[in-house]
C-alpha cells in the first residue's frame, strides 16, 4: 500500500503501539443505539465513525490485535479511506495518551493545612441500632465488609466535640455540612435535635452556611420529628424506600415482618410537611431480582403518585452492593437474553433509564421518577469530561477520590474517626479526641494508595473521566488490590455504558440533555 510519508509516520505510530499493547489506554471504541463512535483518552474527543473507521479500529483495539491482524485489516480496505483515517488521526492528534509519570491527590503538597482548616462535612454515626433488618444492608452480619449491628449509641459529649471538630477544622470554607447517620438515627431523635440547635447555633455566631442532613428508614417518623426537619433551614432528608410491598420485601423487621406500612405512614408525615416548607426529598431505593422492565414501571408509578410528594423530590435507585444480596443465581438466568442488553453491556435499569428519557424526555418539572437523578449525574460527567486538541492527561490527581480528612470526617459512635461512611472496617484515620493522626492518613489513604494504583491507572482508558472511590478500594488492612482491580472493571464497564447513553441521547433526544445546563454534579 502506497502512503504520503505523513500517513507512513502515523502507520508506525499505530503499529508501534500495538507492538507494545499500548493501545488499550488511548481511547475506546463504543456504541449508541445508532451508529459507533470513538473516545480519545488523551484529547477527550468523541467522534462519530465512519463504517471503515469503525472495523480499522476494531482491529486496532481488539484483544488479540498484533501488528499483523492491524495490517491485515488495514490491506482490506479501500486506499483512500485507509489514507482518510491516517490523516485524521495524526492531524487531530488521536490514539496519544500522554503516559502518567507521576499520581497524587487534591491538595497534596498541603495536606495537612487542608486537614486542619478546610473541612467540608462531618458524619455522626449517632447509633449502631436499627430496628431494620433489610436483606441487602451492608451491616448485615453475612456481609464482611463492615461491622454488625450493635447496642453503641454516640453520647452528647461525643456528638458536641465532633461538632466542635468541624468548625474548628474549616475556618477557610463559608459552607459546611453535618450529616447524621446510623442504624437507624431516629432511635437518636432527641441526640440529633440537640445537636442540630447546636450546631445551628454556633453556625449563627460564625456567620457560616450549615448545611445538614439524615438517611432514614422512615419507620419512626413521626409528625412532629417531620415538621422540625422542614422547619430547619438547609436541613434535608433521605429517605429509603424501595417501593410498594412486591418491591418493598427486603426491607424487614428484625423479627421478619414487613415495613411498608410504617415506612409510608412516615413518608406521609415527611411529604406533607416538607410540602409546605416548599422543600424537596432524595428518596434512596435498592433494585432487587427481578430486574424486569415491568417491575420498574410499577416502582416508577408509585413514586410518581405517591400523594403530595414534594415537587422537587429526587430518585436515586442502585443494585444491592457486590456482597450484600445473592443476585448471582437470577443473573445468570436472563444474562444471555438480548431484552436486558444495550449499548453493548448487560445493565437491565440502564436500559430502562435511557428508554424513558427517549421517551419522556428530562425536566426539571420532573424530576420524581427513576430515571432524572441517574442521567443528569452520569451525563453532567461525560459533558465535562476533560477535553483539549492536544493529547494530555486531565491531571495527574485521583481527583474522583476524597481528600481524606478534608472532604469528609465520619464520626463512629465511640469517636473513632474514618474517611467515611462508605469505607467500612477500613483503617480509621483517628479519633475526635486527637484528631486525624495525619501520618498514618497520608500513609495509608494516599503514599499507599498511588504507589499501589498507578500500574492500573497508567493502561486505564478512563483515567481522565474516572469516577473511582476509594470506598471501592479498601479492607481492613488498608489498598486491597484485587479489590481495586475488580472495581476498575466495573468504572470502566459503567463508564462506556455511559458514553454510549450520552451519544444515543444527543442523536435521539438532544432536548433531553438541556437540563444539563442548569445542573451541578453531585
Amino acid at each position: 500500500m502506497a502512503l504520503t510519508k505523513e500517513c507512513k509516520q502515523e502507520m508506525e505510530h499505530l503499529l508501534t503501539l500495538v507492538e507494545r499493547q499500548k493501545q488499550y489506554r488511548t481511547g475506546v471504541v463504543f456504541p449508541s443505539r445508532m451508529n459507533n463512535y470513538f473516545y480519545d483518552a488523551g484529547t477527550g474527543k468523541i467522534l462519530r465513525l465512519q463504517d471503515e473507521e469503525y472495523r480499522l479500529l476494531k482491529a486496532i483495539f481488539s484483544p488479540q490485535a498484533t501488528v499483523k491482524t492491524v495490517m491485515q485489516a488495514f490491506s482490506e480496505e479501500a486506499p483512500n479511506k485507509v489514507e482518510a483515517f491516517l490523516r485524521n488521526t495524526a492531524q487531530m492528534n488521536l490514539l496519544r495518551m500522554p503516559p502518567l509519570e507521576t499520581l497524587c491527590c487534591d491538595y497534596h503538597e498541603d495536606i495537612c493545612q487542608q486537614i486542619d482548616h478546610n473541612l467540608a462535612q462531618l458524619i455522626l454515626e449517632v447509633t449502631q441500632r436499627c430496628n431494620f433488618r433489610c436483606k441487602y444492608c451492608i451491616y448485615n452480619s453475612s456481609y464482611e465488609g463492615n461491622h454488625d449491628f450493635s447496642a453503641a449509641n454516640m453520647s452528647w459529649d461525643t456528638a458536641k466535640q465532633a461538632i466542635d471538630y468541624l468548625f474548628a477544622h474549616s475556618a477557610e470554607r463559608k459552607n459546611i455540612y453535618l450529616t447524621f447517620y446510623g442504624g437507624e438515627p431516629l432511635l437518636q431523635f432527641d441526640l440529633i435535635k440537640q445537636a442540630t440547635l447546636y450546631a445551628q447555633n454556633l453556625a449563627t455566631q460564625e456567620s457560616r452556611n450549615l448545611y445538614f442532613n439524615l438517611t432514614t428508614n422512615l419507620s419512626l417518623m413521626t409528625a412532629e420529628m417531620a415538621r422540625f426537619f422542614a422547619d430547619i433551614p438547609n436541613f434535608s432528608l433521605t429517605v429509603s424506600i424501595d417501593g410498594q410491598q412486591e418491591c418493598n420485601s427486603c426491607r424487614v423487621y428484625a423479627d421478619g415482618r414487613p415495613t411498608i406500612s410504617d415506612a409510608e405512614r412516615g413518608m406521609h408525615y415527611v411529604c406533607h410537611a416538607f410540602r409546605e416548607a416548599g422543600k424537596g426529598l432524595t428518596i434512596s431505593s435498592v433494585l432487587t431480582p427481578p430486574f424486569d422492565y415491568d417491575k420498574l414501571d410499577r416502582i416508577n408509578a408509585y413514586f410518581e403518585n405517591f400523594p403530595e410528594l414534594p415537587k422537587e423530590t429526587s430518585i436515586v435507585i442502585t443494585y444491592p452492593s457486590d456482597g450484600t444480596y445473592d443476585c448471582e443465581a437470577y443473573t445468570k438466568r436472563v444474562y444471555n437474553n438480548p431484552r436486558y442488553w444495550d449499548l453493548g453491556s448487560y445493565d437491565p435499569l440502564a436500559k430502562w433509564q435511557l428508554t424513558q428519557a427517549i421517551r419522556h424526555s428530562l425536566s426539571w418539572d420532573s424530576t420524581n421518577n427513576l430515571y432524572f437523578r441517574a442521567l443528569v449525574d452520569s451525563m453532567m460527567r461525560i459533558k465535562n469530561r476533560f477535553a483539549s486538541e492536544e493529547p494530555a492527561l486531565r491531571t495527574s490527581r485521583i481527583e474522583a477520590c476524597c481528600v481524606p480528612g478534608v472532604r469528609k470526617v465520619y464520626v463512629h459512635t465511640d469517636g473513632g474517626l474514618s474517611i467515611c461512611e462508605r469505607i467500612g472496617t477500613s483503617p480509621s484515620i483517628g479519633t475526635i479526641a486527637e484528631g486525624v493522626d495525619k501520618d498514618k492518613t497520608i500513609h495509608t489513604y494516599i503514599d499507599d494508595y498511588l504507589a499501589q494504583t498507578k500500574p492500573l491507572c497508567e493502561n486505564c482508558w478512563a483515567f481522565n473521566i474516572c469516577p473511582m472511590c476509594y470506598a471501592a478500594c479498601f479492607d481492613k488492612g488498608g489498598v486491597n488490590i484485587k479489590k481495586k482491580s475488580f472495581a476498575c472493571q466495573n468504572c470502566r464497564t459503567h463508564t462506556y455504558l455511559m458514553l454510549g447513553t450520552f451519544c444515543t441521547l444527543m442523536e435521539e433526544r438532544p432536548d433531553a440533555l438541556e437540563v444539563l445546563d442548569r445542573s451541578v454534579l453531585l
